[in-house]
């Protein structure tokens, strides 16, 4: 209580005011009905804000809940805009828009070997604008040209020889040819041969009666064999033949004949010699001494084969 003042009981106040609906106050109460409606209508505000009176179980996903009204209401702001940044359900879709321009026409051109942009062939891309027939670009991509062949490199050294194979097995007999004919010519007169000097035939002869013409429908292969003895005159002295067809030679041979004995013997053999009808064998003897030597015995066979 103030100092000065004479106390005097609230019931002997009267509020002089408008009637206020809400507290339910009304002109003429005393000021004790005042101020106990205010104060009971506080309270009940206070009860009303508090916010442990409110189910927030479906709000508050924190471990401590709002203690106070501005909490609560901070709390509700914030789950109403994350309400309102959640993704709406899908719109109805929108109109096409309208057709794009038609954009440029590549062609490509097979160029041929010759082409006069590019001799050795190529590609020639055009590029031709919407509805033009002449083309505003124009590329050539060409092939390249095979270069001159490179210089033969040296011949490599040989390689060692390879071991034996294994054999094969033998084949199935083959069918039974028609027999070959043989020809076989022999003189006994002594016959000089050529001489030469230098180890070569200088003048070789013909020996006589060894000619053999192939008869008609006597193509073939063919065995020719040539045997004699020599009488050696005197020293030690080469003796060679050649074998002649068609007046060319194809075969020739040289033997040392020794003069420690007075007679030796010579042989030429040819194992396989192609020869056709009308074809010309002739055998020509020479020595490389400078006295003659002379040939007696002589031999020629001549063996059709196939």
């Amino acid at each position: 209580m103030k100092e000065n003042c004479t106390p005097i009981s609230s019931n002997c106040i009267t509020w002089t005011g408008p009637n206020i609906p809400c507290i339910k106050l009304c002109k003429g109460d005393s000021v004790t009905d005042v101020l106990y409606n205010f104060a009971m209508s506080y309270c009940d505000l206070l009860s009303q804000l508090d916010p442990s009176k409110y189910n927030l179980a479906c709000l508050n996903d924190r471990k401590c809940p709002p203690k106070s009204f501005q909490e609560l209401v901070q709390l509700l702001i914030i789950k109403v805009c994350e309400i309102e940044k959640q993704e709406g359900p899908t719109g109805p879709a929108g109109e096409d828009g309208q057709n794009g321009t038609n954009g440029d026409t590549i062609e490509l051109v097979t160029l041929e070997i010759g082409d006069v942009q590019c001799p050795c062939g190529g590609t020639l891309i055009q590029i031709f604008a919407d509805g033009e027939i002449v083309p505003k670009e124009q590329h050539y991509l060409c092939s390249g040209c095979d270069g001159n062949d490179g210089e033969t490199g040296d011949t490599g050294p040989i390689g060692p020889k390879g071991d034996q194979g294994v054999p094969g097995a033998t084949g199935p007999a083959g069918p039974t040819g028609d027999a070959g004919a043989t020809w076989t010519q022999a003189f006994y007169t002594e016959q000089g041969l050529g001489t030469g000097t230098g180890g070569t035939i200088a003048s070789p002869l013909l020996l006589t009666g060894m000619t053999y013409t192939v008869p008609v429908a006597g193509d073939g292969d063919y065995r020719i064999m040539f045997n004699s003895n020599v009488n050696l005159g005197d020293g030690a002295s080469n003796v060679e033949y050649q074998v002649y067809v068609n007046a060319s030679p194809v075969s020739f041979k040289r033997e040392l004949v020794s003069s420690d004995i007075e007679v030796d013997t010579t042989s030429l053999i040819i194992s396989n010699l192609g020869l056709s009808e009308g074809d010309v064998i002739e055998v020509y003897g020479g020595s490389n001494s400078s006295t003659d030597h002379y040939l007696f015995d002589a031999t020629l066979i001549i063996d059709k084969i196939s």
